[in-house]
């Protein structure tokens, strides 16, 4: 953490909710989200800097409760203090927030949290572009747009209907960004080969996988299911990467 050990007392501290409204339904094999709920903590120090931090939450997802983490920005708020370590690790959001404000208020109010080439502008950070699942066309326009404005790694959400069907509009993103042409594909599945299928277990979905040169796959299975994913991480031809199973886990030590 940025701010461990550090703190700031003697401010003026107010909370401002600001839900953010997607432009789309954002869809998953595990939900659809429409909105999400973010909430801005601002602060004002005596000699006029002003410092803001976001609390970002997941429904379903993040480990604390909208109304569990507006009740712990309160009570920040009536502190009147940024203390980062003062925060359970239980309520990450709420921690980020926090120490985001402080971070802020520290590098003189400048909505610049750190001094470096990407703060300033000079430098990028390469990120994937995001396909939300939709009909199939609809998916296909979203890849070509994202291929269009310049994005060379794609992610695609998967697992809402049939893999046989999914696996077609795979083929056709593929042909679209060709392996040989530099293009990384990854897919999320969010939990979903968890599901009771007749015709593809867990592996033999992500054999197929495979043969299409998929980078990786996020969360092939539910996060209960740890004795599971442990065994098809071990006989996986495809890279497998964690998502929901991290959530909660503190500490390197933990057992999942």
């Amino acid at each position: 953490m940025m701010a461990r050990g550090m703190r700031m007392d003697g401010l003026t501290l107010r909370v401002i909710r600001h839900p953010l409204v997607f432009h789309r339904p954002a869809q998953t094999s595990r939900d659809v989200l429409t909105s999400k709920p973010t909430y801005f903590l601002l602060a004002h120090h005596p000699d006029g800097r002003f410092g803001c931090g976001e609390c970002s939450l997941i429904p379903g997802l993040s480990p604390e409760s909208e109304e569990v983490a507006l009740k712990a920005l309160q009570d920040v708020v009536k502190s009147a203090v940024l203390d980062p370590d003062s925060i359970p690790a239980q309520l990450p959001a709420v921690r980020f927030a926090v120490e985001m404000a402080l971070m802020d208020l520290v590098s003189g109010g400048k909505q610049r949290l750190v001094d470096n080439a990407f703060s300033q502008g000079e430098t990028s950070i390469l990120i994937n572009g995001l396909i939300w699942m939709n009909e199939p066309q609809q998916m296909v326009q979203q890849a070509t747009d994202l291929i269009q404005r310049g994005f060379k790694t794609l992610k695609m959400k998967i697992g809402i209907g049939s893999f046989s069907e999914e696996l077609e509009w795979l083929k056709v993103i593929r042909d679209l960004a060709p392996l040989a042409a530099g293009f990384t594909l990854r897919v999320d599945a969010n939990g979903a080969f968890s599901r009771k299928d007749a015709d593809w277990t867990p592996l033999q979905k992500l054999e197929r996988l495979a043969d299409l040169g998929i980078h990786s796959i996020e969360q092939p299975l539910m996060a209960s299911d740890p004795i599971g994913l442990a065994e098809l991480c071990r006989e996986s031809p495809v890279p497998v990467a964690l998502d929901e199973s991290l959530i909660g886990v503190l500490g390197a030590d933990q057992d999942r």
